[in-house]
């Protein structure tokens, strides 16, 4: 078998050449709203983390504002899974409120590599939370006894795309008590919906905004957040869940195993390093034949369809 090699003729690729494509990629910025401009918004993880690099070596601000205003927007918006971790596949606005409620594996897997990454660079907590949450949803829904990550999970249960996330007010207030106010304030619930009826949980207001409000201590409106969650995961739990596509993709099982590894890398979570090597050994074992050949889908104990043909 022949190996591709070096052409010929070197192509000329110059730093004015990079400073361009940066410069174009910022103009599709939404600094407002984070991500590219307009709707429907994708991740699109991979245009951000080279924007960070590109702010690693160059110290260029707007390149890193692009990237955490569109992680902050992000964090706080539907397509992020306040109760369960993880994130939806896209948001159907220009501001993250409503998700197509698909979740897909890679598009966690990049994420998770993109949050750990940009807390390496800014320190910031929330995104700290938003990796060990994200991972606390593979780890518990998304991962085989075998180590190997599974595919997907649909946006409809019961027949009904995003049933298993929304709620109404009423359920919440039944459900928390003294502490729906504040839970319902801060993710912008209401008694009429803020979606067709329903509500998407999604913050649009300063934490600092509510303490104030409320006069309580941050550590207190921390607990009081947290427990609520706990008590909606609980009752969601009781719910009819969204299909699980449980093939496992070759491709989409690097991805992840990348996002554990970045995450080990930025937090040193031992947990995370030994998903990761668990996950590889899953991949050499029931993925790669004698030849040193992958193959691209594992389903049902069988592997199938090699990934080079």
């Amino acid at each position: 078998m022949k190996l591709p090699g070096m052409g010929e003729n070197a192509s000329s690729f110059a730093k004015e050449d990079l400073e361009e494509s940066v410069r174009k990629i910022i103009s599709y910025i939404d600094f407002e709203n984070g991500g590219t401009k307009g709707a429907p918004k994708f991740p699109m993880p991979s245009i951000h983390q080279f924007l960070m690099t590109y702010h690693f070596y160059t110290k260029n601000p707007k390149a890193l504002e692009a990237v955490t205003t569109t992680l902050d927007k992000m964090a706080s918006g539907g397509i992020y899974d306040h109760i369960g971790g993880g994130f939806a596949r896209y948001s159907t606005d220009d501001i993250w409120k409503v998700p197509h409620f698909e979740k897909m594996l890679y598009d966690n897997g990049e994420l998770v590599s993109l949050y750990s990454n940009a807390y390496k660079v800014t320190g910031n907590d929330l995104y700290k939370k938003v990796v060990y949450e994200t991972l606390d949803f593979i780890e518990r829904e998304m991962t085989d006894i075998s180590g190997g990550f599974y595919s997907s999970l649909d946006a409809d249960s019961e027949g009904e795309e995003g049933k298993y996330y929304l709620w109404t007010k009423n359920e919440i207030d039944s459900l928390l008590g003294e502490k729906s106010e504040i839970f319902c304030d801060y993710f912008s619930v209401t008694s009429l919906g803020n979606w067709e009826g329903n509500n998407i949980l999604f913050i649009t207001q300063k934490k600092e905004d509510l303490l104030k409000k409320y006069q309580i201590d941050e550590k207190l409106f921390d607990s009081l957040i947290s427990d609520s969650k706990k008590i909606l995961f609980n009752q969601r739990n009781e719910r009819v869940r969204p299909e699980l596509d449980d093939k496992i993709l070759t491709s989409w099982n690097s991805l992840m195993l990348r996002g554990y590894v970045d995450a080990y890398t930025a937090f040193s979570e031992k947990k995370f390093l030994d998903a990761a090597l668990k996950n590889g050994e899953f991949i050499l074992k029931n993925m790669m034949n004698e030849e040193g050949r992958l193959n691209r889908n594992y389903k049902s104990g069988k592997s199938t369809i090699n990934c080079f043909p």
